[in-house]
């Protein structure tokens, strides 16, 4: 039995493909009512709270992890969706455990065929 996950191919939220990274809205039940959710926001606002902590600038984060400043400027403002091998680069680059910046979203699996993120406060 697998789950369905309502996601965009596309890299970035305004359409523009790169790299085939995904980060469109997704739907999440909240309090029996259907909400918006936008997972990439909330990633790069753990990227950024875990970036301020470790007192680094994009440019020194992007150095470490082996990106480029402006990509992590891009997933900072929620523009694009890390992929699991930058979700890695970007853990090891701040010393953290990279459920630091998956903080707070979630994934509630429904029927058999659609699940749906959430956040947790």
């Amino acid at each position: 039995m697998g789950f369905h996950l309502r996601v965009s191919g596309l890299a970035t939220l305004d359409g523009r493909d790169c790299c085939g990274a995904e980060g469109e809205w997704m739907s999440c039940l909240s309090d029996n009512k259907m909400r918006q959710v936008d997972v990439a926001a909330r990633f790069g606002e753990n990227l950024v709270r875990c970036r301020k902590r470790a007192n680094l600038s994009q440019e020194e984060l992007g150095f470490r992890a082996a990106l480029h400043r402006t990509e992590i400027g891009m997933l900072e403002r929620g523009i694009r969706l890390a992929r699991v091998d930058t979700l890695i680069k970007l853990a090891g680059a701040l010393e953290i455990p990279p459920e630091e910046l998956l903080g707070g979203l979630v994934w509630t699996p429904s029927d058999p065929r659609i699940g749906q993120f959430g956040l947790r406060d």
